[in-house]
């Protein structure tokens, strides 16, 4: 076997408390993550080790033969398996090492798992989907690395690395015990005795498969930071202004500081001086017993007029100091002052703060509850119209007439196949070949072209057998310049041949295979085009049918819907019932509002009433928060029918109806090959007395007027409906659908002997 890895998206929320406490300098918190899973794996056969003795050397000649190309491709059947889990993983956060497990559990009403079944050219395998369901909830110990990357103030963006390892695999008990090997190993042995049912079973052998419980997990996580930045902002300005004011404090308590050791060692030196004039009068005294009296006391007058000189100086200067400690001192009543002020100031301001957020809260609350009031969504008035648009009646009865009619429609004889493949593409129905003797051709009038397109190579193969021997069919691959595979189109017109050879058992020589490379690159270039030398095989398909024609062709519905909040979408439902059944007569859903809506009733035959019981209108809304707006009460349209059997019981003349659906290429003129071919039996129809209708879908804004159709039929404008539709009738992504898109729908009603 080969491994194949097959990686997958997983979204999820992460809560995280990076740290709770420390212990040993590290930081430990708590993450837990939510998300949901998808365990994807692919279960691979290798054939040449299954197949044993003739079944094997019938399936490698298959591949030399089918795909010489990609022999050792074939050798290997990959069915996958995809499993949806909701995970569940809480952690323990070491400083960015995470180290926990996770739990997966299984939701099968919501989380369903899928089995893919591969598509091969030798084998039968139709791609198809299984749906599975797993009851079994997974344990995966895991251990994680998580690490900033970009912070910023409403949080901070990290890198995840994660490693699982799951003791009991979730794919082991899966693929083993339940349904999905089992089911993987049902489907391969029975395309394998459906490709060659004439070999032995005990030739098939097919092994378990264990997958290996790994998983690794890289991505990015954002954790949101919830504050108030403003607040945070505004309370960091304020404490830098406290932060100002105390150190002006502290500067002031300094310089008063100073000022008190200075007056501390002014009144050291006072003492100090003090006592060295008691000294000196000491000394004075001594002396003056051996000087002059007069002298002494000159020198004690000099003395003391210095120490007075040097006292008086000291006071100054205690006297400056004491008027600077009081200046200080009121300095520092002013700005504890302001400081309480300023505190005052901020909670007032964080007071006005929550005042206002609780009155925006509730001013919020009070608008969504005016808004839920004012959400509502009623039906108007119904009133019945003409063709023209004028106005007929209010609440009108609806009178359902049965004519009786054919319907023919064109099939466009192609096979549109996908870029650079030349495999048969899923939505072209085929029927096992034991099934062909039993198969039927569509029964069903109302079905339409674009539905009747999927049933076309089963059309062309019925056909063909039921016609003369010689008949030839040639089938043309096509393929588009830029694909690379030179021999793309011939494989392509080998596919369809195939499946005409193989599956309804046409002769080989009554098919021609031909292949052609066109320029440029377009849908119409990946084709198989089919054209017969009889040209009934490719005719348009024309069954018996019933026409129902209303009156009034036009019914407009009032939409009365008001929404505050906003509209997301309107519903406008149509039922009634029809032999016992509630049946959707129409159902219209869109999102702009509209004052009313118009039914054109004869538009669509399958939208026409099929009973005489009267008709049910509801109308619902629903606005952008997902809200409903209160159920309206339904109104009831009447309905009066007149059968094909009443108007042939009564013995009167009656009408009859003939449907063409034709399809148009650049233009509306631009007919097709099998719309062209129908011209002369439409203008066969139209006499003096028919009533032609003409209804053209998806015009191009360049198009020439339908006038110009009804003038290629031969019918008097004047006397015919003409209508546009420019919205398109499929809406699948398809070249199919953009094919029979360009339509134009005849209805002609001719007067007929009963």
């Amino acid at each position: 076997g080969a491994l194949d890895i097959q990686p997958t998206f997983e979204y999820g929320l992460t809560l995280t408390i990076p740290n709770l406490w420390t212990l040993l300098g590290r930081n430990f918190g708590f993450n837990i993550d939510a998300y949901i899973a998808s365990y994807r794996l692919g279960t691979q056969y290798y054939m040449r080790t299954i197949l044993t003795g003739d079944l094997k050397t019938s399936y490698l000649g298959a591949i030399a033969t089918t795909r010489p190309s990609d022999v050792d491709r074939e050798n290997f059947v990959t069915f996958y398996h995809t499993l949806r889990y909701i995970n569940i993983a809480p952690m323990l956060n070491i400083s960015g090492f995470l180290l926990g497990a996770n739990v997966g559990i299984p939701i099968p009403n919501l989380m369903n798992s899928t089995l893919v079944v591969p598509g091969s050219p030798i084998l039968p395998l139709q791609s198809r989907t299984e749906i599975l369901r797993s009851q079994r909830i997974i344990v995966e110990p895991r251990i994680s690395i998580i690490a900033p990357l970009i912070s910023s103030r409403s949080g901070v963006l990290n890198f995840l690395a994660t490693l699982s390892w799951v003791p009991s695999s979730p794919t082991s008990p899966i693929l083993a015990d339940s349904v999905s090997l089992d089911l993987s190993n049902t489907i391969l042995r029975q395309a394998i005795r459906e490709w060659s049912p004439r070999s032995p079973a005990d030739e098939v052998k097919i092994a378990k498969f264990d997958a290996a419980p790994l998983s690794i997990s890289i991505g990015l996580s954002y954790v949101f930071n919830f504050s108030n930045a403003a607040i945070i902002d505004q309370f960091e300005r304020e404490s830098f202004t406290n932060d100002s004011i105390r150190a002006v404090y502290a500067s002031v308590s300094r310089v008063r500081d100073s000022l008190r050791e200075r007056s501390v060692i002014l009144a050291d030196s006072l003492a100090n001086t003090v006592i060295a004039q008691s000294r000196l009068r000491d000394t004075l005294a001594q002396v003056q017993k051996a000087f002059e009296l007069d002298v002494l006391k000159r020198r004690q007058d000099s003395i003391r007029k210095a120490q007075e000189r040097e006292i008086f100086a000291a006071k100054e200067e205690l006297a400056v100091t004491v008027s600077q400690k009081k200046g200080l001192e009121v300095q520092k009543r002013d700005l504890e002052t302001k400081n309480k002020q300023k505190d005052k100031a901020l909670a007032l301001q964080a007071r006005e703060i929550s005042d206002k957020q609780k009155a925006l809260e509730e001013k919020q609350r009070l608008i969504e509850e005016a808004r839920k009031k004012v959400f509502e969504a009623k039906l108007g008035s119904i009133v019945g119209m003409n063709d023209d648009g004028s106005e007929m009646v209010e609440n009108p009865t609806l009178r359902v007439e049965e004519f009786r009619a054919t319907n023919s429609k064109v099939l466009a004889p192609t096979v549109f196949f996908d870029q650079n493949s030349s495999l048969m593409p899923a939505r072209y129905k085929q029927i096992q070949s034991s099934n062909r003797e039993a198969y039927k051709l569509p029964d069903d009038p109302r079905k339409t072209s674009f539905a009747l397109h999927t049933e076309l190579l089963n059309i062309v193969a019925k056909r063909l057998l039921e016609a003369s021997p010689t008949v030839v069919l040639t089938l043309t691959g096509v393929q588009n310049a830029d694909e690379s595979d030179a021999k793309l189109a011939a494989k392509r017109a080998e596919t369809v041949a195939g499946y005409l050879i193989n599956t309804w058992k046409i002769p080989t020589t009554r098919i021609v295979r031909e292949a052609k490379r066109q320029a440029g690159n377009a849908p119409d270039g990946r084709t198989v085009q089919i054209s017969a030398s009889e040209p009934g095989i490719v005719a348009p398909y024309t069954l018996p049918d019933v026409a129902r024609t209303a009156t009034p062709p036009i019914i407009t519905i009032g939409l009365n819907i008001t929404s505050g909040a906003g509209i997301k979408q309107w519903q406008l439902g149509i039922r009634q019932i029809v032999d016992n059944e509630d049946v959707e007569i129409k159902d219209t859903t869109a999102k702009t509002l509209i004052p009313r809506y118009s039914w054109f009733v004869n538009d669509e035959q399958a939208s026409l009433p099929r009973s005489g019981n009267a008709l049910t209108v509801s109308l619902e809304a629903t606005d952008i928060s997902n809200a409903k707006a209160p159920e309206a009460p339904v109104k009831e349209i009447k309905v009066e029918k007149i059968t094909v059997e009443q108007k042939k019981a009564s013995g009167k003349a009656d009408n009859t109806v003939y449907f063409y659906e034709l399809l148009y290429g650049a233009t509306l003129t631009d007919l097709s090959t099998q719309s062209n071919a129908l011209l002369s039996e439409i203008k066969s129809h139209i006499t003096p007395e028919a009533r032609v209708r003409i209804t053209a879908y998806n015009p191009r804004p360049a198009d020439v007027a339908v006038s110009e159709i009804a003038q290629i039929l031969g019918v008097d404008a004047a006397k015919a409906t003409l209508r546009t539709v420019a919205t398109k009738r499929n809406t699948a992504p398809t070249p199919e659908a953009a094919l029979y898109n360009n339509s134009i729908l005849i209805r002609i009603e001719t007067p007929s002997k009963p």
